[in-house]
């Protein structure tokens, strides 16, 4: 299983979203090989900055509180950030 605070990835999987959604954006566009560079290249960046943004820092809160909010996320708010992260994911690969 991967183990999210410890930003690892070990199946791949994120990678794995990131070449596909790359893929479908170069083929929807009909950008031919530049499109799909192009896709793939910000498909990827939004991808981890998806991702990233489940450790992101509130500039308004203490280190302490930050490390309590991502602490929560990863336990009783699970089934909430696996909702958002799957929509927030399947979005950047369908939609453009």
């Amino acid at each position: 299983m991967n183990n999210p605070l410890g930003n690892v990835d070990p199946s791949g999987e994120f990678l794995i979203l990131a070449i596909l959604s790359g893929i479908v954006r170069g083929i929807r566009s009909d950008g031919g090989i530049k499109g799909f560079f192009k896709g793939f290249g910000e498909d990827f960046v939004n991808t981890f900055k998806i991702i990233g943004e489940l450790f992101a820092f509130d500039s308004n809160l203490t280190v302490g509180q930050n490390l309590l909010n991502i602490w929560s996320r990863f336990t009783w708010e699970l089934p909430q950030t696996i909702v958002g992260l799957v929509y927030n994911l399947g979005h950047n690969l369908a939609d453009r």
